[in-house]
């Protein structure tokens, strides 16, 4: 029994702080989990706080993308819509030119291609294939020196049936005759003769003979830079078309303006009307103008409450600007009207005061005004500077006081 008892103080003694130390575990435990609830609460609030920036951040980016891809869509449409204006022209100007030059659309695009590999501009171009041309004529007429300077050559200027040959045809023998003329200068001579001003500048794309030439005109067919007569006309009619629907809505809109110009001048007469009722508007009732701007800003930005916001914003700015402007006019009867208005009002807040009860009531407001007699006192002060200002800017005398 004694071993028992023993053992019982024991245990006694050991339980005591085992179940003290078990409650501090428990409080500790209890502490760390309402702070680790405390944290988590923070965390997913932190983490809708990202997840929202990141949604607006995904809408902004998403509307500048969207932005920028209509840009660039608009930019395409407008290039396109100008690339096919500049084509149908470019096609339609062939076959006018090649007649003009007296060549076929075919060697005029083969040439002008081949020119341009030659460092020849299109323009010596066309000035050539047209001197040639008209040389070639001239010949075929019973012009002598030009006679001769193709016979020199050893060219004839007609063909097997007797037709007489056009410049395109006769390029490539005239560039194979040159290469047996071994002067320079002669070489020169014979350009000249048969180009005209531009012979000499067409002497690089005559340089290697009949081969030389026909290469480059090969090659513009090659890269598809030849139109077809057929397309050359399609297009030709497609521009013809456009330009008379132009003619044709231009024609319509002058004949409707025409048959309503009394009612436009009416209705231009009215505009300017009331854009100067407007702007009268504007100057006298300045505050008020200010504050249907600030609402309207305001209620775009920030619905409502950013209306009721922008509105005072508005008035308080606009205010603010009136007193500038009234400020700033140093008309002479105006400032003295203006201080007689001030003058009136400081005696009659002297007389609500005094029969209120001497000093007592000093700082008593007018009725309906809200202007206190120090702030009276302070405007007619105000007002007889800015009188003085105005009487001493005109050269006038100086004003009496107007207490």
């Amino acid at each position: 029994m004694g071993l028992v008892a023993s053992l019982r103080a024991v245990l006694s003694l050991e339980t005591g702080p085992f179940q003290k130390n078990m409650a501090l575990a428990e409080v500790e435990s209890e502490r760390l989990r309402k702070s680790m609830e405390k944290t988590g609460r923070a965390a997913g609030k932190t983490g809708d706080q990202a997840y929202d920036a990141g949604e607006k951040i995904g809408k902004m980016v998403r509307h500048i993308a969207g932005n920028v891809i209509s840009f660039q869509l608009n930019d395409l449409t407008n290039r396109l819509k100008s690339a096919v204006a500049q084509g149908l022209e470019y096609a339609s100007s062939l076959g006018e030119t090649s007649q003009q030059l007296g060549v076929s659309s075919k060697a005029m695009q083969e040439y002008r291609y081949a020119a341009s590999q030659a460092g020849v501009s299109q323009d010596e171009m066309d000035a050539g294939l047209s001197k040639l041309n008209k040389t070639i004529g001239e010949a075929a007429m019973g012009g002598k020196s030009q006679a001769a300077a193709f016979e020199k050559l050893g060219i004839s200027i007609r063909d097997a049936n007797g037709h007489v040959r056009d410049a395109g045809d006769v390029i490539p023998e005239v560039a194979q005759a040159l290469q047996r003329i071994h002067s320079p200068a002669e070489r020169a001579a014979v350009l000249v003769e048969l180009f005209g001003k531009s012979g000499q500048k067409l002497a690089p794309l005559l340089a290697d003979g009949a081969a030389g030439v026909n290469d480059l005109r090969q090659a513009a067919h090659q890269l598809g830079l030849v139109l077809s007569e057929d397309q050359i006309q399609r297009a030709d009619a497609t521009a013809d078309k456009i330009s008379a629907l132009n003619q044709a809505l231009s024609a319509h809109i002058a004949s409707t303006v025409a048959d309503n110009a009394n009612a436009i001048l009416q209705l231009a007469n009215a505009l300017a009307i009331g854009a100067g009722r407007a702007a009268q508007f504007a100057s006298k009732y300045t505050a008020a103008t200010s504050a249907m701007g600030g609402a309207i800003a305001g209620g775009r930005i920030g619905g409502l409450p950013g209306a009721i916001i922008g509105t005072v914003g508005g008035y308080v700015g606009g205010s603010m600007i009136a007193q500038a402007a009234e400020d700033s006019n140093m008309d002479i009867r105006f400032r003295t009207q203006k201080l007689k208005v001030a003058t009136a009002q400081f005696r009659r807040m002297q007389a609500e005061n005094k029969n209120g009860g001497g000093s007592l009531f000093s700082i008593r407001k007018e009725s309906g005004t809200g202007v206190t007699e120090t702030g009276a006192r302070t405007e007619m002060l105000k007002q007889l500077g800015l009188l003085k200002q105005a009487m001493r800017g005109s050269g006038s005398a100086s004003g009496g006081s107007a207490s």
